[in-house]
């Protein structure tokens, strides 16, 4: 991939707690370690994704300044031993409304990614629980769209409102954006539940053209662990079944982006 067609994958699902930065962290480490430039965008005012990569959230300049105009996305970034990322935290909240009402707001993170796509191979940007105006920068922003979720019915069937929010944007802000597709994470294909999540998850994915990946995402206390200890999987037990798991994903998902 040349760093002038560097693509930009928003992980987004309005759903909180189904591990969008979980993915969004170990696909950064994931294409890091596989000899990638990589540079993540935290848009959840939470800042979970900032947290689990061990970067600076208070006091410094963060995507909250890149989103509402004061600061140019090159002076929020951080350098850390693997990737690049542009911090978030609750300040971020406060740009919603600021932003409402205001012309081209939807725009704001695409013309910043822009100003440095040239520079990385691939720009991560992690989406909050939510489908506004957040969201839309995001996906407005977004050559492709993944979208993690847990194998669970509650977490599965909000997708299809995601895929009316997508259809949207590609109507009036971004006519070029795909689904690159579904990922199930604390999954367990040998149980009944299992097959009929992922049954279920098939239908919506079928509905928003698009299709479940083959790598799943197993359930396992290790992500916590590395969590916990600001780290990928891949820093904190690269022999693990986990990381094998995010290594598979991290091809899949970089075949489907490429």
């Amino acid at each position: 991939m040349s760093k002038k067609e560097a693509k930009v994958l928003a992980v987004i699902n309005q759903k909180g707690g189904v591990g969008k930065s979980t993915t969004s962290i170990n696909l950064s480490a994931g294409f890091a370690a596989n000899g990638l430039k990589v540079l993540a965008v935290d848009l959840d005012p939470q800042g979970t994704l900032t947290l689990f990569s061990g970067a600076e959230r208070d006091g410094v300049d963060s995507v909250y300044h890149v989103i509402t105009g004061s600061e140019s996305i090159k002076d929020t970034i951080q350098s850390l031993e693997n990737y690049d990322i542009v911090p978030a935290n609750l300040q971020l909240s406060t740009a919603v409304p600021e932003l409402a009402g205001v012309t081209g707001a939807e725009f704001r993170l695409k013309e910043a990614v822009e100003a440095v796509r040239g520079d990385y191979d691939v720009i991560i940007v992690d989406g909050p629980p939510s489908l506004g105006i957040l969201t839309i920068n995001a996906l407005t922003a977004a050559d492709y769209v993944l979208v993690p979720t847990d194998a669970s019915i509650a977490d599965i069937e909000p997708i299809g409102q995601l895929g009316q929010a997508i259809a949207r944007v590609k109507q009036y802000t971004n006519p070029n954006i795909k689904i690159a597709g579904i990922v199930l994470a604390a999954y367990d294909p040998r149980t009944t539940i299992g097959k009929d999540m992922a049954k279920v998850a098939g239908k919506i994915a079928e509905k928003l053209d698009t299709s479940i990946l083959e790598t799943t995402i197993r359930d396992t206390c290790v992500v916590k662990e590395a969590q916990a200890r600001r780290l990928s999987v891949f820093e904190w037990k690269p022999n693990h079944a986990i990381t094998q798991d995010y290594k598979n994903l991290t091809k899949e998902v970089y075949s489907r982006i490429s």
